[in-house]
């Protein structure tokens, strides 16, 4: 079997295992998508939606014990990925103004956006309203005098990498969010956030 066969088996067995959650997104994709008429939003949330499932049969084998040594890397790959994307839909639905904004949509959006910053702009997110420069500790450490750090918004040169794990719950990747606004932090789990989506919209199978 090539890559290409075996891409596609993995994303047929994964709606395989999920059939009512591969319909429920499949339901959101229209009833969303058509806020955008002539676009491809329907499309793109059906892709997301796709690499849910697939992430989810991932994650089901971090819980069981039985990924190889390497997944995991992988699974955080395509969890980053998918994260970004998802924040897209999200901010494209706010900033539009497309819909009537469902109970809990903001807070899903609030922590989609905590995760995105970092991934993607490599930097504290809303970092414009820090006070004063923030003591940070590097990661992953060096365990030498550079794991303090100053973070400075000032600076062009400024990063931050996010902490990450896996839920021994779920087996889903989690994200250690700094919420700069409310002068707090929070682990975030991928898993948690498509249900959350998905019951947005009362669909969630």
């Amino acid at each position: 079997m090539n890559i290409s066969q075996q891409i596609e088996a993995a994303f047929t067995d994964a709606r395989a295992r999920y059939p009512e959650l591969a319909l429920a997104w499949v339901e959101i994709s229209y009833r969303v998508g058509s806020l955008l008429p002539n676009s491809a939003l329907s499309a793109t949330i059906q892709r997301d939606g796709s690499i849910d499932l697939l992430l989810r049969c991932m994650e089901d084998e971090q819980v069981q014990r039985v990924a190889s040594e390497f997944a995991f890397q992988y699974q955080k790959m395509l969890s980053d990925y998918w994260i970004g994307s998802v924040y897209e839909i999200f901010r494209l639905l706010r900033d539009r103004k497309l819909a009537d904004v469902p109970l809990g949509f903001s807070e899903v959006l609030a922590d989609l956006e905590l995760i995105r910053m970092p991934l993607e702009k490599h930097e504290l997110p809303k970092d414009r309203k820090l006070e004063a420069p923030l003591e940070m500790i590097r990661n992953p450490p060096k365990n030498d005098s550079t794991d303090i750090y100053v973070y400075d918004p000032k600076d062009n040169r400024r990063a931050h990498i996010m902490g990450f794990g896996v839920s021994t719950k779920t087996g889903s990747v989690i994200w250690h969010g700094i919420d700069i606004a409310s002068k707090s932090d929070r682990w975030i789990e991928r898993r948690d956030l498509a249900d959350r989506i998905l019951a947005l919209w009362e669909v969630a199978g």
